[in-house]
């Protein structure tokens, strides 16, 4: 992956004399196949362990456009309810289960105001006319893309009676969101065959012609608990007043630093997901937990109190 980057993207970056933080990389022609955050940009680091290789992500925040007019566009959409989110982890009897994505949305759930579908519940009709109107759509599910016919290609939700059920790429097409952001935390949501003059057609391109800002999609088929993971970190990022690019950055570093193991540390594992569209803050609504806190301390503090007065009394009686 070295020779990629000294081919590509060394020389222009050498060319500008400035400091430069962010990557935005035109997704067109063969660099759109190209996990850009995990190529690596140097020959310094252990070749014998992935862990120690100095990567793209390391120096940069990476982003793709649809081509270069979208750096004109700016924010389409004002959000009656900022914050909101929606999402779904379905389960399946035709198709593995995904555990690990289930964790992620249980604790979203925990964390930020919205509405979660899980197992049974998140179906394709609650998909198609509830998620339209969140300002964030969460997909933990499974998707696969079909090179020969693309519009075909599938995002999958709950098959309640044992058949499959899902939405297309030509489905979304025909959508209106009014959406700022959409994770398809799914397998090959990024995977489309090159049309010339329109790009990959990919499930990426699909949700921003339909009215998503930005979206956050894999290069190929992703590991649930690696995924899941980076994706709740990322939103912790995301909380915390990150930009797209930079939470997704901060998430994937986050990765790197805890792998226990050369083998975890492989790009693999963690460069598949990248950031397609505007680059932005996304203010979530976090959940108020102070009162729970607050009934736990002083249920703590009063019970032993109460406990042992009641027993004095009793002592005494």
């Amino acid at each position: 992956t070295y020779l990629i980057y000294q081919t590509f993207f060394e020389p222009i970056i050498k060319s500008i004399d400035a400091d430069i933080k962010y990557l935005i990389i035109a997704s067109d022609g063969m660099i759109s196949k190209v996990a850009v955050s995990g190529l690596v940009t140097d020959t310094l680091g252990n070749r014998n362990d992935y862990r120690e290789l100095n990567y793209v992500v390391n120096q940069f925040s990476v982003r793709h456009v649809l081509s270069a007019n979208e750096l004109l566009k700016t924010n389409k959409h004002k959000y009656e309810e900022p914050g909101s989110i929606i999402g779904f982890a379905p389960t399946f009897k035709s198709n593995s289960n995904l555990p690990f994505s289930k964790i992620l949305i249980q604790k979203l759930k925990d964390k930020v105001k919205g509405v979660y579908y899980l197992k049974e519940d998140a179906t394709k009709e609650k998909f198609q006319f509830q998620a339209p109107n969140f300002q964030v759509v969460q997909l933990s599910t499974h998707a696969e893309a079909d090179i020969g016919e693309m519009m075909k290609s599938k995002i999958h939700f709950s098959d309640i009676n044992g058949q499959s059920d899902y939405i297309t790429l030509d489905s979304i097409y025909k959508i209106k969101f009014q959406t700022q952001l959409a994770v398809l935390s799914a397998c090959e949501t990024n995977i489309g065959r090159m049309e010339y003059g329109e790009g990959s057609l990919n499930f990426a391109r699909a949700f921003l012609y339909a009215g998503c800002e930005s979206t956050l999609t894999t290069q190929w088929k992703v590991d649930d608990k690696t995924t899941s993971g980076i994706l709740l970190e990322f939103y912790n990022n995301l909380m915390d007043g990150y930009r797209l690019s930079e939470s997704l950055q901060e998430a994937q570093l986050s990765y790197l630093k805890n792998c226990k193991s050369s083998a975890e540390a492989h790009p693999f594992f963690w460069s598949s997901l990248l950031i397609t569209g505007s680059d932005m803050t996304v203010s979530l609504d976090k959940k108020n937990n102070y009162l729970i806190y607050g009934i736990a301390i002083s249920t703590l503090i009063f019970f032993p109190i109460w406990f042992w007065t009641k027993r004095y009394r009793s002592k005494n009686e």
